[in-house]
């Protein structure tokens, strides 16, 4: 091979490099401004959610309770269903 075609070369894959180096960064601008925060949200989201649920579960375990004493004596567990 000659020097020019060397050259050729070495331009090519400097340009493949740049590229990709592109692209790479987009993919980390991408992670960093998008999916971190929603990542983020979800979980203050979930968090929201089991706090409800804590708060509920026992006043609707103890009203299924009681409907299920007057109507059939079974006991209901939330923990199990």
């Amino acid at each position: 091979m000659d020097i020019n075609t060397l050259n050729e070369r070495m331009d090519q894959i400097d340009s493949k490099l740049n590229d990709i180096d592109t692209r790479l960064n987009d993919i980390f601008k991408l992670l960093d401004e998008d999916v971190k925060p929603n990542c983020s949200r979800m979980n203050e989201h979930i968090n929201f959610v089991e706090v409800i649920y804590n708060n509920v579960k026992h006043p609707l375990g103890f009203l299924c309770n009681k409907l299920n004493f007057y109507s059939s004596n079974k006991t209901y567990n939330i923990e199990n269903k």
